[in-house]
Parts: structure tokens; sequence; C-alpha cells
């Protein structure tokens, strides 16, 4: 087999598609798995997140007693749902719009979800204030991390409490 030949006569070379970088693989993913970890999730199959994390986080929340909050990647919507049954207010985000549409459609009273990166909230597309942050399990790849100030200086008084705990990919 040979190559075709550049305009000057040499092997012309060949450009290899470029593959997307890991945060949009990772986003790539749960959009294709949104359906799944929304089931996995609701019929309490991670045993990780009903024996421990699920309740320490709530926990954590309960203790600041905010009145406002901003759950930043909400995925399907769980913590948004449980934060809005205790009278939080609460706005989830999340950059895969199956993953709010989910969260959306089974929503109580008081949770609103939106979707939006850390990349449109940090360049102003949101425009609320809140008092507790939570990046539950949300940190993707490494602009996420960089990104993940801009809401902070979103919130009015000052954030009362930001938990954030770092993600795998799913």
């Amino acid at each position: 087999m040979s190559l075709p030949r550049d305009a000057a006569g040499g092997a012309a070379s060949v450009q290899k598609p470029a593959l997307p970088g890991l945060e949009e693989q990772i986003l790539a993913s749960w959009a294709t798995n949104a359906v799944a970890w929304t089931r996995a999730v609701r019929r309490g199959e991670i045993l990780s997140r009903e024996r421990v994390t699920n309740g320490a986080i709530l926990e954590a929340i309960r203790d600041v007693a905010p009145r406002t909050l901003l759950d930043l990647g909400c995925g399907e919507g769980w913590l948004a749902h449980q934060c809005a049954l205790q009278g939080i207010e609460v706005l989830g985000t999340d950059a895969v719009a199956e993953l709010t549409a989910i969260a959306t459609e089974s929503a109580p009273p008081g949770a609103r979800f939106q979707t939006l990166t850390y990349q449109d909230i940090a360049t102003g597309s949101l425009n609320e204030r809140f008092e507790v942050v939570v990046a539950n399990f949300s940190l993707l790849g490494d602009r996420s991390l960089g990104e993940l100030s801009s809401p902070c200086r979103s919130c009015s008084p000052p954030v009362a409490a930001f938990w954030c705990r770092p993600c795998t990919p799913c």
C-alpha cells in the first residue's frame, strides 16, 4: 500500500483523528449510561452510597442548615431531591442533559435543574446566590478543578460550606 503524495512529491503524512479529551470521554460515558446509573441509584444498588456516603453528606448539610444549596454535578438529582424534601431550595447543575432531564422528571418542590458545565458557571451563566455549594463525587478531569472555585463567587453571604469529593470515571 502506498501513501498519497503531497504537492512536493513526498509521501503525505497520515493525520490521525483527534480523540476527545478525558473530560469529554467521561461526559459521553455519563450520557450513555444515564438510565442505568439512575436505576442503580434509585434501587439502592450501590452499597457504599447506601451504607456510608449518602448519610454522611446529608448529615453534613443538615449541620449547616442552609436555606439554599447549589448541587454541582447533580447527576440524576438524588442529593438535590433529598435536600428539597428537607425544605432547602436547591439548584442542581450537570453538564449531561440526559441526567438533568431525569432529575427534573421526579423533582420535588424546591428542586430545580439546569444543564450547565463548570465552564458555563465560571463564565457567568449562573447568576444566583447560594449558602452552600456541594460537589458530591462530581469532579472530572483536570479542567473542572480549576473551574470549580467560580461558583463560590456567586455566593452571598460567603459560602457557609463547600463540600467536594473527587469522582472516578463511570
